[in-house]
């Protein structure tokens, strides 16, 4: 008989495989007093795939926060679907890790007591989970004040530590909702930087998914695999913009015509669906 080989087995991109399923989804809250509720995304259509790293931009007011706290299963869809793994979001989860602008960190607690309080909180604090407390604060870069409490770090160290407490309990899906807001420029492009290094080197290892919050482009630019842009309120999708540049993005990617076009491209998206939208 002749001799058979074997096809080679497919290599699969995680990408391709669909952790966040948005169909036809409509978000809102509750309004004030005897007010309509307010509806603050319509019609959602998109889907985000395992290991992405997704940043949403859009005008204040647009749903961003409300679609990410939906995502956290802290909101109410209202109609429509929301599926992550296929199935319906009902309510937060083990899953799922989210990161403020605000760290929000417990004054009584030194770096290393607030970075370990996810695991405790879900009761796997055992050698193992110690041990990767320790790796994570070394990796945020606190190794030398991990004895510190809060009111002795700066802004950008203690959303260091809000981002290791996030990281701390290994997610499939890493939420952040404008975490560098309130940080002044400098500190912000630095753990911009620090981000990018811990998402290579830990999150995408492990295929989680990120879900980043902000209103400014180049950042969106800088972080994003895709750059999902809303519309002004009732927000909707305006464009799903795919950032092909290569990781890490150094200096010399930030300042390259590339880089450029895909800010561009973001703002027009941005502008235009400012124009259209306008009564």
């Amino acid at each position: 008989m002749p001799e058979t080989m074997n096809a080679p087995t497919p290599v699969v991109d995680p990408r391709a495989t669909p952790h966040i399923e948005v169909d036809h989804l409509y978000l809102g809250y509750p309004g004030k007093g005897r007010s309509a509720p307010v509806i603050a995304c319509r019609d959602l259509n998109f889907t985000i795939g395992r290991g992405e790293f997704v940043v949403l931009v859009g005008p204040s007011g647009c749903g961003k926060t409300t679609f990410l706290e939906s995502v956290a299963g802290l909101g109410h869809v209202g109609a429509g679907e929301l599926r992550i793994e296929g199935k319906p979001v009902s309510g937060p989860g083990r899953d799922r890790s989210l990161v403020f602008q605000s760290p929000s960190l417990f004054p009584w607690r030194d770096v290393y007591g607030n970075v370990i309080f996810g695991v405790q909180a879900q009761g796997r604090l055992d050698a193992e989970a110690r041990q990767r407390v320790r790796e994570i604060i070394e990796m945020v870069g606190l190794s030398h004040v991990a004895t510190w409490r809060p009111r002795q770090l700066s802004g950008g160290m203690r959303q260091r530590v809000n981002l290791g407490r996030a990281l701390v309990t290994q997610p499939r899906l890493l939420l952040l909702d404008e975490p560098f807001g309130a940080l002044d420029a400098q500190t912000r492009e630095m753990l911009q930087d620090e981000l990018m290094r811990i998402w290579q080197e830990s999150a995408m290892s492990r295929s989680t998914t990120a879900i980043f919050v902000t209103h400014d482009v180049r950042e969106a630019v800088l972080l994003a695999d895709r750059v999902i842009v809303f519309s002004r309120p009732p927000g909707r999708v305006l464009e799903d913009i795919r950032v092909d540049l290569p990781r890490p993005r150094a200096s010399v990617v930030r300042r390259s015509q590339s880089f450029a076009r895909y800010e561009q491209r973001v703002l027009d998206a941005l502008y235009h669906g400012h124009q259209a939208d306008r009564p």
